[in-house]
């Protein structure tokens, strides 16, 4: 959890900041400070890997006459495929020689933070057979744009014309969609899915929530027993949802504290302190018609700046 917000452009978001250290640079961050907002990252989810086991075989293995490209649509599937590799590379195990190792494929990608894993992870050598020399489509944004992209670039690689018949090793999580998927199947494309990490949710969030709450709260606070105490409180000013899993999790611990603005409840709106922004459709459309809650932003790609003008140009005009 980052340093409590401090301004009235306060702005949470329901994910790990990026980095290791409190020095590294997260891109939401960067950007929400870089336009007067006070960012507060609060993890929702925990992850561990599975079928490491599985992974570790088909590195060993090699993709010849079974993949003809690998698809990574989040960081922690990329730490999966690495943390297997250099497992293998640790032990002096090769993947098995033939004409076409894991390294010539393509790797379809979703965000600039994933590639920069399997292509800047320092636990391999950059001369690994297992970290790709050629990651493609990172600006997508979403599973179905992903889809799209793949569908028009992975029939057309020449180069590859002896592979595009095969299947698209997909490493996937236990809450990811089909979507993706889906949209391929449609287009003749098969993925082939492989679980390499569960996920579940903290059992200690509300902690930063209530801190939230307490820091927020004015010399004319009612008592704590009041279910009014919402009335008082205009931190934080948004609340930024990155999947339905998260959103799933934190929402009834919110509603605790907030006055969410109900679809349809316009007086609600009025007296609602926070506004909700989306990252994807996905997570949109399941805050909508799952959570009846009004989502307000919904930027037009995940990347940290949209999301960032998104919310700025609401501001200005409501």
């Amino acid at each position: 959890m980052s340093a409590l917000p401090t301004s009235s452009g306060d702005v949470i978001l329901f994910r790990s900041r990026d980095g290791d250290s409190a020095t590294d640079s997260d891109p939401y961050e960067d950007s929400l400070k870089s336009c007067g907002y006070s960012p507060w990252f609060v993890p929702v989810l925990q992850h561990s890997p599975v079928n490491g086991g599985v992974l570790r075989q088909l590195l060993l293995d090699g993709p010849q006459h079974r993949f003809g490209a690998v698809i990574v649509t989040s960081g922690r599937a990329a730490e999966r495929w690495l943390e297997c590799a250099a497992i293998l590379d640790a032990n002096g195990s090769k993947s098995a020689e033939s004409v076409v190792c894991w390294s010539d494929l393509p790797f379809y990608v979703i965000g600039v933070r994933t590639e920069s894993l399997l292509k800047h992870k320092h636990i391999l050598p950059f001369t690994s057979s297992f970290i790709p020399k050629l990651t493609l489509g990172a600006e997508s944004g979403t599973g179905s744009k992903l889809a799209e992209f793949i569908i028009h670039d992975y029939p057309s690689r020449s180069q590859l014309s002896r592979c595009v018949s095969l299947p698209l090793l997909y490493l996937v999580g236990d809450k990811t969609t089909g979507e993706l998927a889906s949209h391929l199947k449609s287009a003749g494309l098969h993925a082939h899915p492989l679980q390499v990490y569960q996920t579940w949710a903290r059992n200690d969030f509300d902690e930063d929530i209530r801190i939230i709450m307490k820091s927020g709260e004015s010399s004319e606070t009612p008592n704590d027993n009041s279910a009014d105490r919402t009335h008082c409180c205009e931190v934080p000013k948004w609340i930024v949802f990155f999947a339905p899993s998260s959103a799933r999790a934190v929402l009834p611990t919110l509603r605790q504290y907030f006055k969410l603005h109900e679809l349809g409840d316009e007086a609600q709106e009025r007296r609602s302190h926070v506004r909700v922004a989306a990252i994807g459709s996905t997570t949109a459309s399941y805050l909508k018609t799952v959570e009846s809650l009004a989502v307000h932003v919904i930027p037009s790609n995940p990347r940290a700046q949209d999301l960032v003008e998104a919310i700025s140009a609401y501001n200005r005009n409501h």
